[in-house]
């Protein structure tokens, strides 16, 4: 599917008029928070109260009372990230090192685009649709990079399609809903070590390992499927200056279908042809992605400058294992440990009006990470807690069309992994050990039109 995978997503977002690259992971976990490029200037601080244009039908669909005029936005996001694995010992199962390339790069440039519409039926009844990608990953390795059995290529892209509705209670109180429908496009592919698993099969060191004789091979699965789910939100006006925000988006289980590819070597054919072991299957995998819940906070300290805080829970620890069921009876399950944690990240930011067609923002995040230790940092997601520094502009380009751009640097501490491949063949039991330096600069940009 890594090749299918840009065109399923295409075929998915070209109705709405916006074209979607593979989005690389860098938010904690593998969520993507980049729906907005008003909101990233402010690093999502305030995002479920700010309401300030029809990018809050994905943060809080309550804010959609707040705009002024029916819109249209359309939004970009570049993701530039480095990210680079160094190796600090890995071995393979018998404690010899592991050959292969010590160093890779992981990272590639990507855009993440957005579009809503919001469109005001009276003052009190707004109705919404936002297109976004609210989860999505992509680590890409060298094929002879020492951990490459445990993973050489990982993509997962989930394209949203979010109906919503926000009622307006009376001048104090908003509420609002929303129903989300999701195509989910995964693909994991890695390198298989036919010499360990000739010597699991009984077959002697000689014909097994001796020079390397054996060749690797190479899993490639694919898989897509939909689900659903639902997304509620409110808005507190609790005086002129201040209001508060609650918004919550409920976990989404994709049951995923696909195929699994294996390419083998000839040198390597006799130990398929005597364990049926590597042959082409169907395969079978559940995907349950988080549900989340953020308290956002909005004050105008002075006339033309507002104050912003948020606080988003994710419910990582629903993500304990990643479990592929292959139709081969002959193939057992594959299975990677995770047993993640729930996160949080916390977010201030400040925008300036300047004056009437220019405003001014920045803002700053932690972001946890949901990993718990170096054991459970898998190459395919070896994230770790990020900093976010954020700015932004916005401008009104004429009376009804507007203009916002926002830039972020992430910075991540060095990263450790210790972790051991999971299978029942104790000879493919191999160990990848090292760092990850990581960096990502992020580039926003959208337009609205006010109608």
């Amino acid at each position: 599917m890594s090749r299918k995978l840009d065109r399923r997503i295409w075929l998915a977002v070209v109705s709405t008029g916006l074209c979607l690259a593979t989005p690389y992971v860098h938010s904690a976990g593998y969520a993507l928070i980049e729906n907005s490029a008003s909101g990233m200037g402010n690093a999502f601080a305030g995002a479920a109260a700010v309401a300030e244009d029809a990018s809050t039908i994905y943060f809080n669909p309550a804010g959609m009372s707040y705009l002024s005029k029916s819109e249209i936005l359309i939004a970009g996001h570049l993701v530039a990230p480095e990210s680079k694995f160094t190796d600090k010992g890995s071995i393979r199962s018998n404690g010899d090192p592991m050959e292969g390339s010590k160093t890779s790069e992981a990272g590639s440039a990507a855009l993440v685009p957005n579009f809503y519409i919001a469109h005001q039926l009276d003052k009190d009844v707004t109705l919404g649709f936002g297109v976004n990608v609210p989860f999505g990953m992509t680590t890409e390795y060298d094929d002879d990079w020492v951990g490459r059995y445990h993973g050489v290529l990982s993509e997962l892209a989930i394209v949203n399609l979010n109906p919503s509705i926000a009622l307006k209670l009376n001048e104090k109180l908003s509420v609002g809903a929303g129903i989300n429908y999701q195509r989910a496009d995964v693909t994991l592919a890695s390198a298989i070590d036919f010499s360990g698993a000739c010597l699991s099969a009984g077959f002697s060191l000689a014909d097994c390992q001796n020079n390397l004789s054996v060749k690797d091979g190479y899993a490639d699965i694919e898989g897509d499927g939909w689900g659903s789910g639902f997304n509620l939100g409110a808005i507190l006006q609790l005086n002129k200056n201040s209001r508060i925000g609650l918004s919550f988006r409920s976990s989404v289980k994709h049951d995923l279908k696909g195929t699994a590819n294996f390419s083998v070597d000839e040198t390597a054919q006799f130990v398929v042809d005597s364990t049926g072991l590597f042959k082409d299957a169907d395969v079978q995998a559940d995907l349950e992605l988080p549900a989340t819940a953020s308290l956002s906070a909005v004050h105008e300290l002075f006339d033309s400058t507002q104050i912003l805080f948020d606080l988003t829970w994710t419910e990582w620890s629903d993500f304990q294992e990643l479990r592929i069921d292959y139709t081969n009876t002959e193939q057992p399950d594959s299975v990677t440990s995770t047993k993640w944690d729930d996160a949080y990240r916390v977010s201030v930011g400040v925008t300036h009006e300047v004056s009437s067609r220019l405003k001014l923002r920045a803002g700053t995040a932690y972001d946890q990470t949901p990993i718990p230790d170096e054991k459970h940092r898998t190459p395919r997601i070896p994230g770790d807690d990020r900093i976010w520094f954020s700015a932004g502009v916005g401008y009104s380009i004429a009376k009804n069309l507007h203009f916002d751009a926002g830039y972020t640097y992430i910075y991540t501490s060095t990263a450790k992994t210790e972790n051991q491949f999971e299978s029942s063949i104790d000879e493919l039991n191999h160990t990848v050990k090292g760092e990850y330096e990581s960096s990502i600069n992020i580039l926003s940009a959208q337009l609205r039109w006010m109608y």
